[in-house]
């Protein structure tokens, strides 16, 4: 009888762990999709899917995989026209985020604080919005991603403009200027090396 009991047990216990591990594949296929329609600047229409991503990573993540999950589901409600529930979805991915360990997605997160910037700045909160800028271009300048923070950096020139703050938008614009030529040269100098 022992020896009948050890079996059903040590049988559910494999059925469990194999469950979980096919579950957690399920997940990860789910927002691998959302991930590619997203960078395909297509729409992610299956926000129930990824809602249910989302929670399971937060049930059974990293901090990254809750990060992203969360990132996912906000670009849906986006993609979808609900700017409310995008720009929450957007804070809980950037709540998500640890950026006291070493392997923070700082990639990711710039991109995070970007789109909560882009909505606040379509919905007429520039001073909301020139914060977000400034944590992006922070984040993107920690991925060593001088692409994305040069364009936080750029887009402050259109909350200023919501401001009626001209000296700044044309400040912004030319510094922004300045900076891109830098890049480039930058860039052509790499392109000479190889």
């Amino acid at each position: 009888m022992n020896r009948l009991l050890t079996i059903l047990v040590s049988l559910g216990a494999a059925w469990l762990l194999f469950s979980c591990a096919d579950e957690r594949h399920t997940m990860e296929r789910v927002l691998e999709q959302a991930d590619r329609q997203n960078k395909a600047f297509d729409s992610i229409t299956n926000v129930d899917s990824i809602a249910l991503a989302a929670r399971y990573f937060d049930r059974s993540g990293t901090r990254n995989e809750r990060m992203k999950a969360h990132y996912l589901l906000a670009s849906a409600y986006r993609d979808m026209g609900d700017a409310p529930k995008a720009l929450e979805s957007f804070h809980d991915a950037a709540d998500r985020a640890d950026t006291t360990v070493r392997d923070c997605d700082y990639f990711l997160l710039s991109r995070v604080h970007g789109q909560i910037a882009t909505l606040l700045k379509d919905m007429q909160l520039p001073y909301d919005a020139l914060k977000e800028y400034d944590l992006a271009e922070r984040y993107s300048f920690k991925a060593k991603d001088s692409l994305m923070a040069w364009a936080s950096y750029s887009s402050k020139a259109f909350a200023y403009y919501l401001m009626d703050n001209h000296d700044s938008v044309i400040s912004i614009s030319e510094n922004a200027y300045m900076r891109l030529l830098h890049y480039d040269s930058l860039y052509a100098l790499s392109c000479l090396k190889d």
